[in-house]
């Protein structure tokens, strides 16, 4: 399987539960960044934090639409997926910020970098100050 096969079906399984057998393909200690990163649990290994990042944003957005803009990839294994997605705010409180059933658009980029067909870096980026005022 090509890196961007696995980058693929890693974002695919994350977000839209395509794949049960996933976890195989990520590093155990693999690097998370994420801007909603420090709003969920520090207590379980990688993989479930990088889960938890995830499921953190489908909580607060029940309803998230999402997709690929473009799909760049270079030659250390970093694939960068640059989307744009539309919700709305009816779950969890986002970043503290209770819903409202507001609908919100964003977008951003998810950088999967992959050695040896394992995730070992994930790096979402999204403005989520522009997020937080559509939805207070």
């Amino acid at each position: 399987m090509s890196d961007l096969e696995v980058a693929k079906l890693i974002a695919e399984a994350l977000w839209k539960g395509t794949c049960k057998d996933y976890e195989r393909y990520i590093r155990e200690d693999v690097e998370i960044s994420s801007p909603v990163l420090d709003y969920v649990s520090k207590k379980s290994n990688s993989i479930e934090r990088l889960k938890a990042v995830t499921e953190y944003w489908k909580r607060a957005f029940s309803d998230i639409k999402s997709a690929w803009t473009s799909v760049k990839e270079d030659n250390n294994g970093n694939i960068e997926f640059s989307w744009s997605a539309y919700a709305t705010h009816t779950g969890e409180d986002f970043m503290g910020i209770p819903a409202k059933s507001i609908i919100v658009k964003y977008s951003g980029s998810t950088t999967y970098t992959i050695e040896n067909s394992r995730l070992v870096r994930y790096k979402a980026e999204v403005d989520v100050e522009k997020i937080k005022k559509q939805i207070s």
